[in-house]
């Protein structure tokens, strides 16, 4: 929620970070739909196909197939 927090306030940078480090902790927790969720707001925020994939990965892994569908639109070209 501090990412969005802060890209809806313009701080792009701090947003990154907050989304790094909730990236980082849930990996390091086994938190997969939370990494999952990190990746997909830095794929799509920052337009990076690299944590669009990831993120559509682990959502189709554990099943979160609303989420992997809605990660797969963002990765068909336009």
């Amino acid at each position: 929620m501090k990412g969005k927090y802060e890209w809806l306030r313009g701080n792009r940078d701090k947003a990154r970070r907050s989304w790094q480090s909730s990236l980082h902790e849930a990996e390091i927790l086994g938190l997969s739909y939370d990494a999952a969720m990190a990746h997909f707001e830095l794929g799509y925020r920052f337009e990076n196909r690299e944590h669009l994939e990831k993120a559509e990965a682990i959502f189709s892994d554990i099943g979160a197939e609303f989420d992997a569908a809605k990660t797969r639109e963002l990765l068909e070209p336009a």
